[in-house]
C-alpha cells in the first residue's frame, strides 16, 4: 500500500499479544529475558524509531532512567480501525458521514487512553517487579 494512513491502519489490524509475563514466575535470572521480549513486542508501535533496550544487571543507571522515561511518554502510531462502529461510506448525507466519522474518532481515542494506560501497567510492574527481585 502506498499510502501511509491506510497502511498504518492496515498494519494495526494485525494479531497482538498484550499479555504480561506472571509476576510469580519472574526472578532476577529471567527478568530482562521475559520483560526484553514484553518490550520488544510493544515497541513496534512505536512513533520514534529509536526505543531503548530494556539493558541488563549491568546497564548504567543513566540508561535505565531513559529507559523508563521513554516508556512513560510512550507515543504508539496504533490505530484502532476494527473498532469502528460506523462505516462512513454507508452514510446517505455529508452531515451523516462526518458524525460517523466523529464517533468512530471518538472511540479510538477511548481505545489510544486504554492503550496508554495497558503501557502504564506494564511500566509500574517492570518497576515493581525490579525492585522484588533486586531484594531477594
Amino acid at each position: 500500500m502506498s499510502d501511509p494512513e491506510k497502511r498504518r491502519l492496515y498494519d494495526s489490524q494485525e494479531e497482538f499479544d498484550e499479555s504480561l509475563p506472571d509476576a510469580s514466575t519472574v526472578t532476577a535470572e529471567n527478568f530482562y529475558v521475559v520483560f526484553g521480549d514484553v518490550f520488544a513486542r510493544n515497541a513496534k508501535w512505536s512513533q520514534n524509531p529509536r526505543v531503548p533496550d530494556i539493558g541488563n544487571a549491568s546497564t548504567s543507571y543513566e540508561e535505565v532512567i531513559d529507559f523508563y522515561e521513554f516508556w512513560r511518554s510512550f507515543r504508539t502510531w496504533r490505530e484502532f480501525p476494527g473498532d469502528d462502529e460506523y462505516d462512513p461510506e454507508q452514510a446517505e448525507t455529508r452531515e451523516e458521514k462526518r458524525w460517523m466519522v466523529r464517533q468512530n474518532q471518538k472511540a479510538r481515542e477511548k481505545w489510544k487512553k486504554e492503550e496508554r494506560a495497558r503501557l502504564n501497567n506494564l511500566v509500574g510492574t517492570i518497576l515493581f517487579l525490579a525492585t522484588e527481585c533486586m531484594h531477594k
